[in-house]
């Protein structure tokens, strides 16, 4: 061998080198000894008649339907109560017997019980 190619051999001995050095750097699992502690953040409360953020409370609705209320930085959410179905809708249902029977939408979005027809 020349001088020439034992140089080259070196020089990629030496940048294999670095690259692993690098790699096991970068992807070795932290030392234990400098553990990473979060910072624990206190709910978020507001003055009189506030809320702690998280916080969820049963209510009525504007039509007077029950739903839920969440706490977001000291304030309430508007009330919201889930719908099955849009208020006045019908729709066909089974009943026993092979008879068809209808639902109909109350006014807080849910569906009745099902009737013969």
């Amino acid at each position: 061998m020349d001088a020439g190619t034992i140089a080259t051999i070196v020089v990629f001995l030496l940048v294999g080198f670095v690259v692993l050095a690098a790699f096991i750097t970068l992807f070795s699992p932290p030392d234990p000894s400098s553990s990473f502690e979060p910072t624990k953040l206190a709910p978020t409360t507001s003055g009189a008649g506030g809320c702690t953020s998280g916080t969820k409370e049963s209510c009525l609705d504007e039509r007077g339907c029950p739903g839920t209320k969440t706490c977001s930085h000291g304030k309430w959410s508007a009330c919201i109560a889930p719908r099955e179905c849009e208020p006045g809708g019908q729709q066909y249902c089974p009943t026993p017997g092979c008879i068809s029977g209808i639902q109909t939408c109350d006014r807080c979005g849910q569906w009745s019980e099902c009737v013969p027809q």
